[in-house]
C-alpha cells in the first residue's frame, strides 16, 4: 500500500514542477487539458519616435536567456514560440519593419503568430526582449500584461515599442 500512495504522489506532484499543468487552471477539474495554442503578438515603432535609432523584438532566438518567453501561473518560464515561428523583428526608425527568418517586411504595424505548447484557456504571462539600436542601445524586458497580472488572450498588442526607452 505505501508504494501505491508514493507513486500517485509522484504523479501528481512532478508534472506541477516542470509547468505541464496548472492546478488551479481552467481544464483541471475535468481533466480536459489543451496541448497547444497559436498567439498573435503585434508590435510597431511610430516613425521619429527614437529619432534615427531602431528596435529589435527577438521572438525565439536560439537558447531561453536571448529569448521572448512565456509562463503560465503556477509554472516556469519557456522560450516563447516553436522553430517555424518569427524569431527576430527589426523595426527601423522611419517605422519599417523586417522579420529575420521569413524575409517577410511591411510598414506600420506587424503581426506575427507564435504558437505555445500549453493550453490557450490558461492563464499566461510574457516576458518580452527588446533592444534599441543605434545612437543609444539598451534592452528592456517588458512583461505583458504586467509584472502582477495575467491573460489568457489569444492577441498580444505590444504597441509602440519607443514607450519602453
Amino acid at each position: 500500500m505505501r508504494r501505491v500512495g508514493l507513486w500517485l504522489g509522484l504523479v501528481l506532484v512532478v508534472p506541477a514542477l516542470n509547468g505541464a499543468t496548472d492546478p488551479s487552471g481552467p481544464g483541471a477539474a475535468d481533466g480536459n487539458v489543451p496541448a497547444s495554442c497559436t498567439i498573435t503578438v503585434k508590435a510597431r515603432l511610430d516613425p521619429g519616435a527614437l529619432g534615427q535609432d531602431g528596435v529589435s523584438l527577438y521572438m525565439n532566438w536560439g537558447l531561453q536567456k536571448n529569448s521572448s518567453k512565456v509562463r503560465i501561473k503556477s509554472g516556469t518560464w519557456s522560450t516563447l514560440g516553436n522553430t517555424g515561428d518569427p524569431r527576430l523583428v527589426n523595426f527601423k526608425g522611419d517605422g519599417t519593419w523586417k522579420e529575420f527568418n521569413s524575409r517577410r517586411e511591411g510598414a506600420g504595424e506587424w503581426s506575427g503568430r507564435v504558437h505555445l505548447n500549453m493550453g490557450c484557456r490558461y492563464n499566461r504571462r510574457y516576458e518580452f526582449r527588446v533592444n534599441r539600436n543605434g545612437s543609444s542601445t539598451a534592452e528592456v524586458r517588458p512583461q505583458y500584461p504586467s509584472t502582477s497580472s495575467w491573460t489568457t488572450s489569444q492577441t498580444i498588442n505590444l504597441g509602440n515599442l519607443a514607450r519602453y526607452f
